[in-house]
C-alpha cells in the first residue's frame, strides 16, 4: 500500500532530492498540509525543470511568472472579500 501511494506522487525519481524537497516544503508550509503538498509540487516541478536541462530563456520565464505571480496576489489578495 505505501509503494501504491508513492508511485502516485509527483516525484524527481531521486530520493535524497525528494526528501530535502518534502522536508524544505514542510517547513515553509507551517501546519497545513493542503499548502506544503502544493508548494512540494511547484518545488518538484522546478527541480525537474532543472534535471531535464530546460533552457535558460525557458527558466528565466518560468521565474518570471512567479514572481508576477506571487505580486499580483500580495497587491489584490486584499480586494478578495470586497465584491
Amino acid at each position: 500500500m505505501a509503494e501504491q501511494r508513492r508511485r502516485n506522487r509527483f516525484v524527481t525519481g531521486d530520493d535524497e532530492l525528494d526528501a530535502g524537497i518534502s522536508e524544505l516544503a514542510a517547513i515553509v508550509g507551517g501546519a497545513d498540509r493542503r499548502i506544503g503538498e502544493l508548494g512540494r509540487q511547484m518545488i518538484t516541478t522546478v527541480a525537474k525543470m532543472m534535471l531535464e536541462r530546460a533552457s535558460v530563456g525557458d527558466l528565466k520565464l518560468v521565474n518570471s511568472a512567479l514572481k508576477e505571480l506571487r505580486w499580483a496576489f500580495m497587491v489584490f489578495g486584499t480586494t478578495r472579500e470586497a465584491r
